[in-house]
């Protein structure tokens, strides 16, 4: 028994530590949105006060009557808010709160409140007067609580995993697994501890993941930046058959100048989204310059490149027929051959003719209609 413990400290001990290095990390991240990093913070603070409150009830329980109000303190405290914790997950996952999180929050409320009442009923546990330790006739009620919690995260899981790429859509999967696993373990056997060594490792791991998309994508428009087109493109070889789109905004300045950067930022996240959906089939999209963006697609062909163009032109299309300050866009396009172009550099100029091509017919159409 007391290796046992001696183990549960030690292993405590660590996750607390890592824990508030990641705390100390994140209250210095200045990129992260700060309704993120509240949710984080907190997520963690919840977590250390748990792994506390899961340590004190184990050793508790071995001390005798006298310590039978700190172990019902103790368990009140683990069991309220280790419920709280996949809500706050889905803080840090997502913005708005849905139908699915309203009725959470009130099974967290029901379940807090039996659990304040549980000293007198035994409701969801109850300790002895000798300081022994026995789970309530309503304790499904918790376990229905955390696990419909893990539910909530999963959805909220999946649906930011819908704007990352395929590998990155499977790290979260993963993530997600690991929680699942770890923490669904110790609500069916409790004496396996393992579901604060999992939340711990995912939050450590979530936030490297966090970090890393800092440096892959823009944070105006949720694309791909140009870091990640660099290297995709360095990564290309000679053997690939390889589309590559190129898109520029017209008179985006002027919208600049006219409405503003806030403004400028709006329709710039609207295309992004427009040319990210209509080339999801086939690459990836990037922004490679102030209102420039790219579509690398590998193993493509012409056809499927043109359906892609008339999808986006069509979406634009609809976007202004909404809003006509929406600006029109103009597009070129080369499929990379290492025969034609020796390396994709040359191939990347190509589209950038034809794109600018397009631009000035679109601005000659302009003139001549005036």
């Amino acid at each position: 028994m007391q290796n046992s413990i001696l183990s549960l400290i030690t292993s405590s001990t660590i996750n607390i530590i890592m824990l508030l290095v990641l705390l100390f990390l994140i209250s210095k991240n200045t990129i992260m949105p700060v309704r993120t990093t509240k949710a984080y913070i907190t997520a963690i603070i919840f977590t250390v006060i748990v792994i506390v409150a899961e340590l004190s009830t184990s050793m508790l329980d071995l001390l005798g009557p006298a310590f039978r109000i700190p172990n019902i303190i103790a368990n009140i405290v683990g069991f309220s808010l280790s419920t709280c914790i996949p809500f706050l997950l889905v803080r840090v996952f997502t913005e708005k709160l849905d139908r699915k999180c309203k009725y959470l929050l009130m099974l967290i409320a029901f379940n807090f409140l039996l659990l304040i009442s549980s000293p007198w009923t035994g409701w969801i546990f109850y300790v002895s007067v000798d300081n022994q330790y026995t789970r309530g006739p309503l304790f499904g009620v918790y376990i229905i609580t955390y696990l419909y919690g893990l539910v909530v995260l999963m959805v909220s899981n999946h649906q930011q995993s819908l704007k990352y790429q395929d590998t990155e859509r499977s790290f979260l999967l993963i993530l997600y697994g690991i929680f699942f696993i770890g923490t669904t373990i110790q609500v069916l056997f409790p004496f396996i501890h393992s579901s604060w060594h999992c939340i711990s490792l995912v939050l450590v791991m979530y936030y490297l993941f966090q970090r890393e998309l800092q440096f892959k994508y823009d944070i105006v428009t949720e694309v791909l930046n140009r870091q990640a087109f660099e290297k995709k493109l360095q990564a290309i070889s000679a053997t690939d058959h390889s589309g590559i789109i190129l898109f520029d905004l017209d008179g985006f300045k002027i919208i600049n100048d006219t409405y503003g950067h806030a403004k400028g930022d709006y329709y710039l996240k609207a295309a992004a989204s427009i040319i990210k959906n209509c080339s999801k089939e086939i690459g990836q999209c990037y922004r490679i310059g102030g209102d420039e963006f790219c579509v690398l697609a590998k193993n493509t062909s012409e056809a499927a490149i043109r359906k892609c163009i008339n999808l986006m032109l069509q979406s634009f299309k609809k976007a202004r027929e909404a809003d006509t300050i929406m600006p029109l866009i103009s597009y070129g396009y080369s499929i990379y051959n290492n025969s034609e172009h020796g390396d994709i550099l040359s191939s990347f100029q190509d589209a950038d003719k034809k794109m600018y091509t397009c631009k000035k017919s679109r601005q000659l159409d302009s003139l001549y209609k005036r």
